[in-house]
């Protein structure tokens, strides 16, 4: 199933070997060493039985619903030429649902007759795309490498309230699945107990509620958007493109950004000696992202496959852009200065830096028909430490995400400013239409308005700069998590779907709220698109239901198995056809 880490068997202990045993120094009767070799081994078991049973537990994820955070199986490919590398998951299948140990096997690839897999696919060369570059290298006999080993903090996780430890918002939580209560599943906890939940242009809203009965519209006025602490937003941000992975050699290609005046040097694969963006010019500038040829989506590398190719993305607007900048003017460094504009959901959203001064501030966007745009709104404001010094590279982070700014500067948070619409206000902007009039055109459609992608706006992203020359290293931009506001399947392993075809739960907002009781949680994956989550799931177990009252998308708190912290041992490369060497780089702790 999508998204269950299954427990790792413990190790055999380990015996020392080529040492001979030494004569005891006072010589005991055997029986009584046998008694005492016993009650030791027994109390050793014991006490490891406990521990894994109510401390502590080792899992290994299989699948890729919290992709690229956490690794089930999967593929991993290298960019020579860029240094780009990427996991993509299995393509090919065996009985069971199995994934094949070696993917497209060439021996099968090569076969004159159409060979399938258990899926009904062909077995074909597997097309593997850069994420930085989109350049594509088809490749036969590709290893599939294990998912990440985790531990799971188990003991007293469930039942604590949070502030001492027990299930928060943001974690990532190891459960047993109530549509099958022998599975385990691994998901991020985002909806707590007592609270009305809402997935908006996927972000997501709180309200606290009373009982399940107590359901609020989109438009009411004790709606909050549940805000990430920064470790967890900076350890789920996902990469979109990274100047630093720019091809060497590739003349044909050009990155994502362009220069808005003539001056710009930007790096392409044909320039070998740098992968840095250089503006030659003396006078104001910008650099505009080319969302024609690559759009701002949440379309994810581990779901590059057949099936998914053909799925529709939907934009995202809560990005991220951070760089490194060097300028080159010493007359005025005072007058050095960078600026984020981030066009999106019918209003401007601007991060300034001019001197040591940072302002954050809003607008409405300037429509085709209604003239000039609004005044700026600020949010926030703040001071560095230094202006943009000459000869000094600074790391600029410019942040916007859960409907927030913020301005990082070599690390550090300069200043934050936030805006606090509702999810009736966060729906109308991200379609360009009041609220009436959203309801409206979605009545009309079927309710499917919600979940089309090509209904909701496309952000456009510039950053502009006050004077040069300067020179600007490792361009970067990342989006955010975003929680899909697709339909709920038409079939599943037990068979149709009772909500077949309609908006998933959470996402819509006149049908199927998400309400939790006084011990329920709602989780879903990192990986939005290839989520079997809490948004989707059908009718609980009938056990489960019995024992437990769950309702559909509900995970009782007497379900919880603990709260994954640590990477012990990543997604493993294979040796003599076995897991055996870890990717070392990628042990971390779980935010």
């Amino acid at each position: 199933m999508d998204g269950d880490p299954t427990p790792q068997k413990p190790h055999e202990p380990r015996r020392s070997a080529g040492s001979a045993a030494q004569p005891p120094a006072a010589t005991e009767a055997p029986q009584a060493q046998l008694k005492d070799t016993m009650i030791a081994i027994t109390i050793s078991f014991a006490m490891a039985f406990l521990f894994r049973g109510f401390v502590l537990e080792a899992f290994q994820i299989p699948t890729g619903s919290m992709a690229p955070t956490l690794l089930g199986a999967h593929m991993r490919f290298e960019d020579p030429e860029s240094g780009s590398r990427w996991a993509v998951g299995p393509w090919q299948y065996g009985p069971g649902q199995t994934p094949l140990a070696v993917q497209a096997p060439l021996e099968l690839v090569s076969e004159r007759t159409t060979v399938r897999d258990a899926t009904g696919r062909p077995f074909t060369p597997v097309d593997a795309t850069d994420p930085m570059s989109l350049r594509t290298r088809q490749e036969t006999d590709v290893p599939l490498l294990a998912g990440d080993r985790i531990f799971v903090l188990k003991g007293l996780y469930p039942v604590l309230p949070a502030g001492l430890g027990g299930p928060r918002r943001w974690d990532c939580v190891v459960f047993r699945y109530p549509e099958g209560p022998r599975e385990n599943f691994i998901k991020r906890l985002i909806g707590l107990p007592d609270e009305q939940l809402a997935l908006v242009d996927g972000d997501v809203f709180a309200r606290p509620s009373t009982s399940v009965d107590d359901i609020a519209g989109w438009d009411a006025t004790d709606w909050s958007v549940q805000r990430k602490p920064e470790r967890v937003q900076r350890e789920v941000w996902q990469p979109v493109y990274d100047s630093a992975f720019s091809p060497i050699g590739d003349a044909s290609f050009r990155p994502p950004w362009r220069g808005e005046t003539d001056g710009w040097d930007l790096a392409t694969g044909g320039n070998a000696a740098t992968t840095a963006y250089r503006y030659e010019g003396s006078g104001p500038t910008a650099l505009v992202w080319d969302s024609r040829s690559r759009g701002i989506t949440d379309a994810l590398a581990y779901n590059d496959n057949p099936t998914s190719r053909s799925a529709r993305r939907f934009p995202v607007s809560d990005v991220a852009v951070s760089l490194l900048i060097e300028p080159e003017r010493t007359t005025d460094a005072a007058a050095n200065g960078v600026e984020f504009v981030l066009t999106a959901r019918g209003h401007e959203l601007r991060i300034s830096v001019r001197g040591v001064d940072a302002t954050l501030a809003v607008r409405t966007a300037p429509a085709a028909s209604s003239g000039p745009p609004g005044a700026w709104a600020t949010l926030g404001s703040g001071t560095l430490g230094a202006p943009l010094t000459p000869g000094r590279v600074t790391e600029v982070e410019f942040w916007h995400v859960d409907q927030s700014l913020s301005l990082f500067v070599d690390g550090e948070r300069v200043c934050e400013g936030s805006y606090g619409w509702s999810p009736a206000d966060r729906i109308a902007s991200a379609l360009g239409q009041d609220f009436d009039g959203v309801l409206e055109r979605d009545r009309m459609s079927a309710n499917a308005l919600i979940s089309d992608p090509d209904a909701y706006q496309r952000p456009q992203l510039r950053l502009r700069f006050e004077t040069g020359p300067f020179t600007l290293h490792r361009v970067r931009l990342d989006r955010d998590l975003f929680y899909q506001p697709a339909r709920y399947p038409t079939r599943t392993l037990k068979g149709r779907h009772p909500r077949a075809g309609e908006p998933l739960a959470g996402t819509h907002p006149t049908m199927h709220p998400v309400v939790m009781g006084p011990d329920d949680f709602f989780l879903c994956g990192d990986n939005s698109p290839a989520s079997s989550d809490a948004r989707a799931w059908s009718q609980p177990d009938p056990w489960a239901q019995l024992a437990f009252d769950l309702r559909p998308g509900m995970v009782d708190r007497r379900l919880l198995i603990g709260k994954a912290f640590f990477v012990y041992f990543p997604a493993p490369f294979k040796l003599f056809d076995r897991p055996l060497v870890p990717d070392l780089g990628r042990v971390r702790w779980i935010w």
